[in-house]
């Protein structure tokens, strides 16, 4: 599988998501439980696979969450907290199932770093747009932003070097959208993945967190981050 660790090799930058301190605090707080729990689900995904060695059963995995989440409208009893939390906050469990269906291309992608690449993009895009949406409205949530982030993030946890390099590279010639199309948030995500696709992955915490501290400024003045 290439998805093995949380973080890539020694040297390479730590990845960082939608729900870090240093950016979840330009969510709209209104929005904040729906996005928790959606990120929280891709995270749980992601973990599945690091936590499973044999392919065949970590898809066994994500079947069954694929399932849970086709039967969340039901009504019935949930077997998982998140679940839970989901059908409470989330409105569109297409999205979800949707996700669910990314994670499992991605698991049978092998060595393809073409493929990869196109997954690994499929899955960025359709959680920035659906984020995008409980912040901003179905007429600001364009497809076309989140690739980038998404690159990077799976790349610092593959476990083929050759399909990390390749995700890298794709992500430092990816295009990223401005904050007033995603979102001060989600802009932040993408503008921080495409230096550390620039710099090859390398770490640069401490320039990170500057950049990262510039933008909180600039978003905490925004009307949407409040």
């Amino acid at each position: 599988m290439l998805i093995s660790t949380d973080q890539g090799p020694a040297g390479w930058s730590r990845p960082i998501r939608l729900t870090d301190a240093r950016i979840f605090f330009a969510v709209p707080p209104a929005a904040r439980d729906a996005v928790t729990s959606l990120w929280a689900l891709d995270r749980r995904f992601g973990d599945q696979l690091r936590a499973t060695r044999e392919p065949a059963l970590a898809q066994i995995r994500l079947r069954w969450w694929r399932d849970a989440l086709d039967q969340l409208e039901s009504h019935g009893p949930v077997a998982d907290p998140l679940l839970a939390q989901l059908r409470q906050g989330w409105p569109d469990a297409a999205v979800l199932i949707a996700l669910a269906d990314v994670w499992d291309d991605w698991l049978c992608c092998e060595q393809d770093a073409v493929a990869a690449g196109q997954i690994a993009a499929q899955r960025g895009e359709l959680l920035f747009a659906a984020t995008a949406r409980t912040q901003l409205g179905p007429a600001q949530a364009r497809a076309g932003s989140g690739a980038c982030w998404s690159l990077v993030d799976l790349a610092l946890g593959c476990g083929d070097a050759a399909v990390a390099r390749a995700l890298l590279d794709r992500a430092a010639a990816t295009p990223i959208a401005g904050s007033a199309q995603y979102g001060s948030a989600l802009a932040m995500l993408d503008q921080w993945a495409q230096r550390v696709a620039r710099r090859s992955g390398a770490a640069a915490p401490l320039r990170d967190s500057a950049r990262l501290f510039v933008c909180g400024l600039a978003a905490s003045v925004r009307p949407e981050s409040r």
